[in-house]
Formats: structure tokens, C-alpha cells, sequence
């Protein structure tokens, strides 16, 4: 529960500037899913990382959003924390 309540903290500060349109738009531009890729599971956009290996990290493993940033470089925050609510609003 103390993990769940870490996220939804962390997401109210990430989209506390922008509305929830706003907000489901940027998910999309750092969400895709691809056939073929990653079992067609949801991923970082243009990475092999699975929308559900950010959350693994972030809930059971605890890591913070810069520590997965800084063993995945090659993502940004933007797409840590789109992951995150796409994970809670759609699964996988």
C-alpha cells in the first residue's frame, strides 16, 4: 500500500501542470505497442523495455525513477513516469 501510495504521488507531481487530455496524450507519445516487439506487450516508445519492467522496478523491486534512469539511460522521466499510470489504468 505505502508503494501504491509512492506512485500516485509521484504521478499527481509529474501531471500537476497539465490536464488529464493533456496528460493521456503524453502517455501515448511514450507508450506504444508493437507486434513482434517485447510479445507485443506495452514498451517505451522506440526501447525494448517493457511498460510492466518499470513498474517491477519502481513497486516490488523499489527502485526510485532516477535509479531505473540511471541503469536505463537511454529513457527519460518522461517515460518512467508515463509508464507508471498506463500500467494502473490499463495492465501489462
Amino acid at each position: 500500500m505505502l508503494l501504491l501510495r509512492r506512485v500516485v504521488n509521484d504521478i499527481i507531481m509529474f501531471n500537476n501542470s497539465l490536464n488529464n487530455t493533456m496528460s493521456i496524450n503524453i502517455i501515448k507519445e511514450h507508450i506504444e505497442i508493437t507486434p513482434g516487439i517485447c510479445g507485443g506487450k506495452p514498451r517505451i516508445a522506440g526501447h525494448p523495455i517493457r511498460v510492466q519492467d518499470i513498474v517491477i522496478w519502481y513497486e516490488q523491486m523499489g527502485m526510485s525513477p532516477d535509479e531505473i534512469l540511471y541503469h536505463y539511460p537511454s529513457i527519460t522521466l518522461f517515460d518512467i513516469y508515463a509508464a507508471l499510470p498506463y500500467y494502473h489504468d490499463y495492465g501489462e
